[in-house]
């Protein structure tokens, strides 16, 4: 095969869509995206055109991320700066490469990573040890999942980190579905919707990742049939009403045992940690009251804090961070996130705007999107996962090159 700079950049697509396998110990993420791009940046340099418009907002952002360093040198250290910088340097790595025409995931490839998530995944329902060692966390960790009624974690880091994986991957196929030629799209998306999520059903058991993974399907089901989605939605209220006295011959499966508390004792959700995962944003900004407008940057400091919610409040330690997701940029950095912040909801705004005819009907497929990148990117998980940012930079580069 010869090699071009599309085939050469086409072999990251593997680290990327695999951002926990790896031989780098004590990081859940993976470096190996991040180096491999930036190599292949450097070979193909007088191959590649910048966007000089993004560049510039680009260095903004980091001038700004950097000048906060400079308000706290003697908290600095090695992981903490390096960590932030290699999430701008991957935004970056994976603009470029995508504003050239390079990283297209088809639909095959989707499939294919899909595959092997569920294959490995059904293995480890028996095996939970089994390809232990191609992840960072330990194989102790893995039994430890299996024990506790959690499910498996595949080729990520947990569980939780599973479900978002099919997630992911869902939103990226249903995209993927409607740009293609396919003849009746809305049924192959809603079909592809279903088989995702009972994956991850069936392997990750994550309450969190599964209510994420369902409130946006029931998005795209309402705009693609409001008919279909209120008799869903009417069918699922009868069916819980009439099993939720059966509820606990399920409860030793952890997400079973979180639906029957939020029907039965919803306060009693506010001491799960899960639910800090679900407020992490509303957390993240409260946060911000402790350590002030500058965040809190690498501070040691810690406090005792309180968030009001419609159930009861939550009480906890306010911390440095706290679940990750793209608004640990602003607990971190605060007004010296904004040019950042900005570029993302500038994006997210576009990504808002996509539109698709399907059958000569117009379809806002865009706001399917937005709150698809919402709840996978500004809710959770660390900054540094490149499948996070290629979701963000793939769908608006699609919305701003088609026009």
């Amino acid at each position: 095969m010869k090699l071009t700079p599309t085939n050469i950049y086409g072999s990251l697509l593997l680290p990327l869509f695999f951002p926990f396998v790896g031989f780098f110990p004590g990081i859940d993420t993976q470096p190996i995206f991040l180096i491999a791009a930036l190599l292949i940046f450097l070979l193909l340099l007088k191959h590649i055109k910048c966007n000089v418009t993004f560049v510039i907002v680009f260095l903004i952002s980091v001038i700004s991320i950097v000048s906060r360093f400079l308000f706290e040198l003697s908290y600095l250290d090695f992981k903490y700066v390096s960590t932030y910088l290699a999430a701008l340097l991957t935004f970056f790595l994976i603009y470029i490469a995508i504003d050239n025409g390079y990283l297209k995931p088809t639909v095959k490839f989707v499939l294919f990573v899909s595959f092997s998530y569920f294959l490995i995944g059904v293995i480890q329902l028996f095996i939970p040890d089994f390809v232990a060692i191609l992840v960072h966390r330990s194989a102790e960790h893995a039994f430890s999942y299996a024990g506790s009624g959690r499910g498996v974690r595949s080729l990520t880091g947990e569980p939780t980190a599973l479900g978002k994986m099919f997630t992911t991957l869902n939103v990226l196929f249903v995209f993927l579905i409607y740009t293609s030629d396919v003849i009746k799209k809305h049924r192959a998306a809603l079909m592809a919707c279903l088989m995702f999520f009972l994956a991850s059903a069936m392997l990750s058991r994550s309450a969190y990742a599964l209510a994420i993974h369902l409130i946006l399907i029931f998005i795209l089901i309402f705009f693609v049939n409001k008919k279909l989605f209120f008799t869903i939605a009417a069918i699922i209220s009868i069916l819980m009403t009439s099993l939720l006295s059966y509820l606990y011959l399920y409860a030793d499966i952890r997400a079973i045992n979180l639906l029957s508390q939020l029907l039965t004792e919803p306060d009693l959700l506010l001491k799960q940690g899960a639910m800090r995962r679900v407020m992490n944003v509303p957390i993240s900004l409260n946060n911000l009251q402790y350590f002030g407008y500058f965040g809190a940057g690498n501070s040691p400091d810690s406090f005792n804090a309180s968030l009001s919610t419609p159930i009861g409040s939550i009480d906890y330690v306010a911390f440095k961070r706290n679940l990750g997701g793209f608004v640990e940029f602003i607990l971190k950095f605060g007004v010296f996130s904004i040019p950042l912040i900005s570029i993302y909801f500038y994006m997210c705004f576009k990504v808002f705007l996509i539109t698709f005819y399907v059958n000569n009907k117009k379809f806002r497929i865009g706001i399917f999107l937005v709150c698809a990148i919402f709840l996978l990117t500004l809710q959770d998980g660390s900054p540094v996962v490149p499948l996070s940012w290629f979701l963000l930079v793939y769908l608006y580069l699609y919305r701003r090159q088609s026009i």
